[in-house]
């Protein structure tokens, strides 16, 4: 889920008639919002995800490849449990669920500069809206939000204190509204 940002049960459902190692994807044909979207759910994958991918398809060539360290493939219920389990060992962890990576996967693209359209296309969102509301954590990324303030000064002209009216040279006033 880190490295592809998808949902927990795109990931339990992964096996080899969704790996297209060839493109680097998993293709998805029924997926959570297949009716919304009437398109494929395909999860673009970075490198370090196509070798996890190789590695478990050749640990596990039939059926889902992640699987547990009982052997047995993920489930829903699987991941809630495991993830509450976690809780109970690490109270630091209080409110992580497995959902939790997604919205870090989306974060840190917005953070590293990805538009948010491409993450937005990454999540498998038809539009921004999605990411926006649920997703996007950037508030709390103080330290890039001072860095993109920084950046958003940098270029502005000695002692420019108000926005200036292009045309008279003058501020704006309560009739230029």
């Amino acid at each position: 889920m880190t490295l592809t940002g998808c949902r927990p049960g795109e990931v339990a459902r992964v096996d080899r008639d969704i790996v297209d190692l060839e493109r680097g994807v998993w293709n998805f044909q029924k997926h959570k919002t297949v009716k919304k979207t009437r398109r494929p759910r395909i999860v673009y994958l970075c490198p370090e995800a196509i070798e996890l991918t190789k590695r478990l398809l050749a640990q596990n060539p039939e059926g889902p490849i992640f699987r547990n360290s009982r052997g047995k493939p993920w489930t829903g219920n699987a991941f809630r449990i495991r993830f509450r389990n976690l809780r109970k060992k690490h109270p630091q962890l209080k409110g992580v669920i497995a959902y939790t990576y997604r919205a870090s996967f989306a974060t840190d693209a917005l953070e590293a500069g990805v538009p948010d359209a491409t993450v937005s296309a990454l999540l498998g969102h038809t539009g921004t809206d999605t990411l926006h509301r649920f997703y996007n954590r950037l508030s709390q990324k103080i330290d890039h939000l001072k860095e993109a303030a920084a950046k958003a000064t940098q270029d502005r002209p000695a002692g420019r204190e108000a926005p200036r009216d292009t045309a008279e040279g003058k501020p704006p006033g309560p009739s230029d509204q």
